[in-house]
């Protein structure tokens, strides 16, 4: 339908998922269409989907993705997080294009899609026991710090890949020696570049 819709004008809509998904996508980007949200928990086996969108979507105080929950963000414009960010389940960042992940601690970080995903200005860590994910299909993503930091724990810490098709394991960029788990899982290999 024509015209524009938001979800959650003024950011007062607190968004719970408790074991169960829910897919939110839109492509208008007129003032007043999207989604915004004064919170987002994501608990108990959920799933949130951010699809291939080129709409608003706001988060206003506080974002939370339990240890059991994935929070998939194919968005093609820039996700900007709230204030208070935790982040102990699976966070993919899988649009089809390139993508910027925002600086932010991941209990669990995963990109695949496509395109060159590029931190966000800051400093993204993967704390002990995290883990980081390189996956994807035929053509994996590729990953970039952007002149920004990505710092990992040296205590327990995974790096997979687990791309369809062959994949470059950059050193400058996700090979960090502080890992102290590499799996490949990616039948096609892994090149070291």
């Amino acid at each position: 339908t024509g015209g524009a819709t938001r979800i959650g004008n003024g950011f007062n809509i607190a968004l719970v998922i408790n074991a169960g998904s829910m897919t939110l996508a839109t492509s208008s980007t007129g003032a007043g269409s999207g989604f915004a949200f004064s919170t987002v928990s994501v608990t108990n086996n959920g799933t949130l989907a951010f699809n291939n969108s080129s709409g608003v979507f706001g988060i206003s105080t506080s974002i939370s993705i339990d240890a059991t929950s994935t929070f998939n963000v194919a968005l093609g414009t820039n996700l900007t997080l709230p204030a208070t960010v935790t982040f102990s389940g699976v966070v993919n960042y899988n649009h089809t294009a390139a993508q910027t992940i925002p600086a932010a601690q991941y209990s669990y970080l995963k990109i695949s899609g496509g395109g060159i995903k590029t931190l966000g200005t800051g400093t993204t860590t993967i704390p002990d026991n995290g883990t980081f994910e390189l996956s994807g299909g035929a053509t994996a993503p590729t990953f970039a710090l952007g002149g920004n930091t990505f710092t990992v724990s040296a205590t327990g810490t995974k790096l997979i890949y687990s791309a369809t098709g062959a994949q470059t394991a950059n050193i400058a960029t996700e090979w960090s020696s502080n890992f102290q788990n590499v799996t490949i899982s990616n039948s096609n290999g892994v090149t070291l570049g």
